[in-house]
C-alpha cells in the first residue's frame, strides 16, 4: 500500500473514531497537508509538556531541520488545506514559504508568510479537527515550515508547541 494511502487512511480513521485519544494533551497532534493530493510532512521539532499535579513532563525533541521529499501536486495556484488532529484550537499558528532550499533541502533567502483562515471541524457537533486554509501558487519547488502552538489543558504550565516542514512541487 502506497504511503500516501496510509497515511490518508490513519488520517480518516483518526477522525472517524470519535476519540481525541491521538491528540490528547499528553502529545503533540497529527498535522497533514491537502493541495489536491495528500502531501507528507515532516515533525522536526517539539517541544511538549504533559501530565498534570505533580506528574509533568517535558518532551522536547529537535531534529535536523530539513524538508522531506517532494510530493507531486498540480501546476497552479492552491488552496492549501493544513490540518490539525486536535479538538483544541491551535495558537500562533505561522505558515512560512521558500522557492528554494539548498542540497540538504535548508531554506534559502527569506520566508513568505502566508495568511490563512482558520476553521474548526466538526462531526456530531464536536470539533475534531482544525483547518488552516490558505493560497499557494505552485510552479516550481515550495518549501513550507508550520509552526503552531496549543495551550497546556492538564495543569502543568508548560509549552505545547510543534513544528512541521512539507516540500511540494509540479506534478
Amino acid at each position: 500500500m502506497p504511503v500516501r494511502s496510509v497515511v490518508l487512511t490513519l488520517a480518516l480513521l483518526t477522525l472517524g473514531s470519535g476519540s481525541p485519544a491521538i491528540a490528547d494533551d499528553h502529545r503533540p497532534p497529527m498535522a497533514f497537508l491537502r493541495m489536491g493530493t495528500l502531501a507528507r510532512g515532516k515533525l522536526v521539532e517539539l517541544e511538549w509538556t504533559a501530565g498534570s499535579g505533580r506528574r509533568c513532563r517535558v518532551i522536547d525533541r529537535q531534529r535536523e531541520f530539513r524538508f522531506p521529499q517532494a510530493d507531486h501536486v498540480e501546476y497552479g495556484l492552491h488552496s492549501g488545506r493544513l490540518r490539525f488532529i486536535t479538538p483544541h484550537r491551535p495558537r500562533g499558528v505561522r505558515i512560512l514559504a521558500w522557492f528554494a532550499a539548498e542540497e540538504r533541502r535548508r531554506p534559502i533567502g527569506p520566508p513568505e508568510e502566508l495568511e490563512y483562515e482558520l476553521h474548526a471541524l466538526r462531526k456530531k457537533d464536536r470539533t475534531v479537527a482544525w483547518e488552516a486554509v490558505f493560497g499557494l501558487t505552485v510552479v516550481n519547488n515550495r518549501y513550507l515550515a508550520v509552526r503552531a502552538r496549543w495551550p497546556d489543558r492538564d495543569g502543568c504550565s508548560g509549552t505545547q508547541k510543534a513544528l512541521w516542514t512539507f516540500h511540494v512541487r509540479p506534478a
